[in-house]
């Protein structure tokens, strides 16, 4: 025994020194990370109480700029929060869902499909999706069939890939650094959208009017809809339903072919159950003006994304049975708090303290 018990004590001392060496490489990979409002932040997702979100919106900006999961609470009392990043492909979207789905059970998943023919077009955008991930197999495997070969090592080692932070940190990223290394992030009023305060918009109105009917890349919407079908699939285990939705944006002929394509495509393999929702449609039942309820011609400003966000939570509302949440007097009361954060966000342009880039128009 006495032979045993300073071997037990080394194999102590080398297991706490390699803990060591593991918590100051996450926290150093935390620090120097780009701190961003457009991809979602799994901390503050995982710190909802379980199995209380009801819908789970998955796609790009397109969604976290457009759709405002606090108002959509404010409308009908429906629970929902943005699972989204800058240009997530198909594959990314699957990996987020798998992601979200280990602590929460939506009724629905509302899948945005305006990236369906693209491809990771810079390693910066991969970099942030592949951040944002948990460490897990999901996330070795999100890097492995998501992400480009090129931008691999970066997203396995983002240590390395974000050396040059190290000499413009500020307390924020010491502050979010911090909140990872011990699990103390808090439940965000912004549920993972990104706010525009720009009150004028660069849209040119006649380009609303061009029909699209074919698809611009048929190679990349071939390597990109398998990555649909898991979605799917694992929307029906889940005990899901499936829902393609678009929100306002100038190129409506677009969005409305690759609404119709990929509806058509999922019902070809199998799944007839999938609802669709076109809000170009709704442009004038919400009073929706593309010269000012938008800020850069594809996104919406904080008006528009309001009009947006009422309009999706009534006919959400009006096609699906949500329980009522405002009947738990806890959740409701979180939940109602976020209503007033919102509104001043949005009044004073006040950033939550680590969104890098942040401006008040």
């Amino acid at each position: 025994m006495k032979k045993v018990l300073p071997f037990l004590k080394i194999l102590a001392g080398m297991a706490v020194f390699v803990l060591l060496v593991l918590a100051v490489a996450f926290f150093s990979t935390e620090l120097v990370r780009e701190k961003r409002g457009d991809v979602v932040d799994f901390g503050e997702y995982r710190a909802e109480e379980r199995d209380s979100i009801d819908v789970i919106f998955l796609g790009s900006s397109h969604v976290f700029m457009n759709v405002l999961p606090t108002t959509i609470w404010e409308s009908e009392g429906i629970t929902s929060y943005n699972v989204t990043s800058s240009v997530q492909v198909p594959a990314v979207s699957y990996y987020y869902l798998v992601e979200a789905l280990k602590t929460q059970s939506p009724l629905v998943v509302a899948y945005d499909p305006y990236i369906i023919c693209q491809r990771y077009p810079d390693e910066w955008r991969a970099l942030l999706a592949m951040g944002a991930l948990p460490l897990s197999k999901n996330k070795l495997e999100a890097i492995e069939n998501a992400v480009p070969e090129e931008y691999r090592y970066e997203c396995r080692f983002e240590l390395f890939a974000y050396h040059n932070n190290w000499n413009r940190l500020r307390k924020y990223d010491w502050t979010y650094a911090l909140t990872k290394l011990f699990h103390a992030d808090k439940v965000s009023f912004l549920k993972g959208s990104e706010i525009s305060l720009d009150k004028v918009s660069a849209t040119n109105q006649a380009y609303f009017y061009q029909p699209i009917y074919t698809l611009p890349d048929e190679d990349a919407y071939a390597e990109n809809f398998p990555f649909l079908l898991k979605i799917a699939e694992t929307v029906r285990e889940a005990g899901a339903e499936l829902l393609l939705f678009s929100t306002p944006c100038p190129n409506a002929g677009m969005t409305e072919y690759y609404l119709d394509r990929v509806e058509a495509d999922l019902y070809a393999a199998g799944y007839e159950d999938v609802k669709v929702l076109d809000l170009n449609k709704y442009r004038n039942a919400m009073q929706f003006d593309y010269s000012r309820d938008m800020t850069d011609g594809t996104h919406c400003n904080a008006t528009g994304a309001k009009k947006v966000s009422r309009q999706l939570a009534s006919w959400l509302r009006e096609n699906y049975e949500f329980p009522d949440r405002r009947a738990d007097e806890k959740l409701a009361a979180l939940w109602d708090a976020g209503v007033p954060l919102l509104d001043e966000y949005i009044e004073n342009g006040v950033y939550r303290p680590w969104t890098e880039g942040a401006v008040v128009k």
